[in-house]
């Protein structure tokens, strides 16, 4: 193992490499690191092998390979970490194409070694040279680079020297007066991308090239060590109290604790970006739950990296590991598919501006669905009470709305009147399928027997006023907790 050059300065990449190492404690959390320090941290883990680290700064490393490609690219360059390098270095061609040209040739991406010798054809061949000097038969890869930028100064050259005929002009001359001033300063500026194909003269002079490959071995570390949640023992003389140790009960499948022996093993722990979502939530469930110190961080990243996906998920694994902000956030999230859900654990949390905009969201479910879900939240008497009077107090406001439709003097039909025949038979059929089922949607009723109008734009207006109307007994309506108050007073 090669030595690593660590000065005084970096202090604080080694206390946070001693923190990964007992693994009795909780794990840095790294989105709170400078990306300097990161970086550094990143490279000294991979180099130590520290593998309660290493998922973990490269899931980092993943997420952030769209703002800093470079960075990416050079760690997963010196750690095999094949897809990320490959992927990384087709973002950083347009900005570091010499560093993607040399990997590519290392590694033999023609493809992309193409791409990025393209991209090179430009810079002075000392940097080039520079670059490649050290790499395996770096003497053909400058020749192949130097041919194929001689095809390129040919073809360019060709080109400036002969330039397309364009259209005759007037008098039947091929070139205006104002052509060669033109030509001269801009042409020889327009340097257009050769179709030279580099692999083509790499693959005639690197015949001799040889591959080779390396592996690593791992040796297991003892359970008790790893986990929070399974204690030490303390080894004392007496054998009865060596034995009084809390007995831990294991409730999850096979597969979740096969996954989460790998995270307590001196090995590469599992790539979290392969496992389907329901399999993750139930490995990030048990890590929190027997306190595996080597895998919450990678879990927690995880998660906040698919808070807008998988919102609920994420808030019942933030709630049940105490990450307050992450639950918040998450829940605040989850409202649309959740909103019952959302109220009950926002009225826990105290959020009471989130548990009013939840509440919103509910008044439109059945009585029975509602019961279903509170009856199972602490005090939910008091909170099924207070939704009831809410709701009533809603379908109040919306029979109002019902009863007396709107006029409008820019509405009046011819004569001036505010109503013409077809109206009523229109109303009398919404009404009697509003009062008929108070959970109907209003909008999708009045689509439904707009037909009964005959095409009346009257009385079309009238029904745009009337849906407004409807809409905003939504919006006035008192808040969840103003009802909540009132019943917790009278207990």
């Amino acid at each position: 193992m090669p030595e690593v050059d660590l000065h005084e300065d970096d202090a604080e990449v080694l206390s946070l490499l001693c923190k990964f190492l007992h693994p009795n404690h909780a794990q840095p959390d790294v989105s709170l690191l400078s990306w300097e320090t990161f970086c550094k941290l990143a490279a000294v883990v991979e180099q130590y092998r520290i593998y309660n680290a290493m998922a973990l700064c490269k899931l980092k490393m993943e997420y952030s390979v769209e703002e800093r490609p470079y960075e990416v690219f050079q760690y997963a360059s010196t750690t095999n970490y094949e897809s990320l390098r490959d992927r990384a270095m087709k973002l950083c061609l347009s900005s570091h194409p010499l560093e993607c040209f040399v990997k590519a040739c290392e590694i033999g991406l023609t493809d992309l070694m193409d791409e990025a010798a393209l991209k090179t054809l430009n810079l002075p061949m000392a940097d080039v040279k520079e670059a490649l000097r050290g790499t395996k038969n770096w003497q053909l890869t400058l020749l192949a680079w130097m041919g194929q930028r001689e095809a390129l100064r040919e073809r360019q050259q060709s080109l400036l020297l002969n330039p397309t005929v364009g259209p005759q002009h007037k008098g039947g001359s091929s070139r205006c007066e104002d052509w060669h001033t033109y030509y001269n300063a801009v042409v020889l500026k327009s340097l257009k991308r050769s179709d030279g194909n580099l692999t083509d003269v790499i693959t005639m002079t690197r015949q001799l090239v040889q591959g080779c490959s390396y592996c690593l071995k791992a040796v297991e570390i003892n359970l008790e060590f790893h986990c929070d949640s399974f204690p030490l023992r303390s080894f004392d003389p007496d054998p009865d109290l060596n034995n009084l140790v809390e007995e831990i009960i294991v409730e999850e499948d096979g597969q979740t604790m096969v996954l989460l022996c790998k995270f307590i093993h001196r090995q590469r722990q599992p790539d979290l970006e392969t496992l389907d979502w329901q399999e993750f939530v139930k490995l990030a469930a048990a890590v929190e739950k027997y306190g595996v110190f080597a895998a919450m961080e990678v879990c927690k990243m995880k998660m906040s990296s698919s808070i807008e996906t998988h919102p609920y998920d994420v808030h019942l694994y933030a709630s049940a590991a105490n990450y307050d902000s992450l639950s918040t956030k998450a829940l605040g999230l989850c409202m649309e598919s959740h909103p019952l859900e959302c109220l009950i654990r926002a009225n826990e949390a105290g959020l009471l501006d989130l548990r009013d905009k939840a509440a919103l969201k509910t008044l439109d479910m059945t009585v029975e669905a509602a019961v279903s879900v509170l009856k199972n939240s602490a005090n939910w008497t008091f909170t099924f009470a207070a939704w009831i009077r809410q709701r009533e107090q809603l379908l109040r406001d919306r029979r109002a709305v019902l009863e007396a439709p709107p006029t409008s003097t820019a509405a009046l039909h011819k004569g001036g009147i505010t109503r013409c025949l077809q109206w009523y038979a229109f109303y009398n059929a919404v009404c009697l399928d509003m009062f008929k089922d108070t959970d109907s949607d209003f909008t999708a009723t009045t689509g439904t027997h707009k037909h009964l109008l005959n095409g009346c734009l009257q009385c079309a207006k009238i029904i745009d006023i009337w849906k407004k109307n409807y809409e905003n007994t939504l919006v006035d309506l008192p808040s969840f907790s103003t009802f909540r108050d009132v019943f917790c007073l009278r207990a």
